[in-house]
């Protein structure tokens, strides 16, 4: 599978890659969700504790703060891709 980026801004580039891997994922029929992985909801708030306390990302672009971490873990969990 390859898809043209030549002319597009780095931006478009980008969300065309989304498009692409996301298409893979749902032919291959890889779960697009954790809640088609089997995660609770409820289960966020814990997840995001352990995930910032245990496995702290010194360069990553966003704080690992609990609040931030359950915030991206809850469109996780929708299946909604952060862009």
């Amino acid at each position: 599978m390859m898809v043209e980026t030549r002319g597009l801004s780095v931006s478009e580039a980008g969300k065309a890659a989304i498009r692409t891997v996301t298409k893979l994922v749902e032919d291959v029929g890889i779960p697009l969700s954790l809640k088609e992985f089997g995660f609770a909801k409820g289960e966020m708030s814990e997840l995001a504790e352990i995930c910032a306390r245990e496995w702290p990302r010194p360069n990553s672009p966003r704080e690992l703060t609990d609040q931030a971490v359950r915030e991206v873990l809850e469109k996780m969990w929708e299946g909604r891709i952060l862009a």
